[in-house]
């Protein structure tokens, strides 16, 4: 793993361009690739030939990874590890292990916005259905669910 530059940037484009709908905070912020301000920092994880398969960006105190199957997500919590003072904020949006918060065990550690609504989602969508009623004239072409707050 390391840090990652402008070089990087067509690399970075081609492994969150697979997926832009979850990716797009991480496109946003390339032009931060060539600041030498600390605000926005990417590292990344290469296979043996050379090809990026996971990506990492610190945003300020947020972090947001996203990986493929053979990102080491223990390689990235260890970064943010000794990167970070304080709490830790994370997007655990991982697609293809557990997560990042099991590994950042000891940590004070927070769910960003879109992590808790996915978390929520997930909760919802894991309950039994309820049956759908609709009397006559109401349509049963839009749905609307109320996630529960905290």
């Amino acid at each position: 793993m390391r840090l990652l530059t402008k070089v990087d940037q067509p690399a970075i484009e081609r492994l969150c361009g697979q997926q832009p709908e979850y990716n797009i905070f991480f496109l946003a912020n390339l032009d931060q690739l060539s600041s030498q301000r600390d605000l926005v920092r990417y590292w990344g994880q290469f296979d043996e030939a050379d090809h990026l398969v996971g990506v990492m960006m610190r945003y300020h105190v947020l972090w947001y990874v996203y990986d493929t199957p053979h990102t080491n997500l223990a390689a990235f919590a260890q970064r943010i590890k000794l990167e970070s003072q304080g709490s830790i904020i994370v997007n655990d949006n991982v697609r293809f292990a557990p997560g990042l918060v099991p590994l950042l065990r000891g940590y004070r550690v927070e769910l960003d916005i879109a992590a808790r609504l996915r978390q929520s989602c997930r909760e919802h969508l894991a309950r039994p259905a309820l049956p759908c009623t609709a009397t006559q004239g109401e349509s049963r072409t839009s749905t609307s669910i109320a996630l529960p707050t905290r």
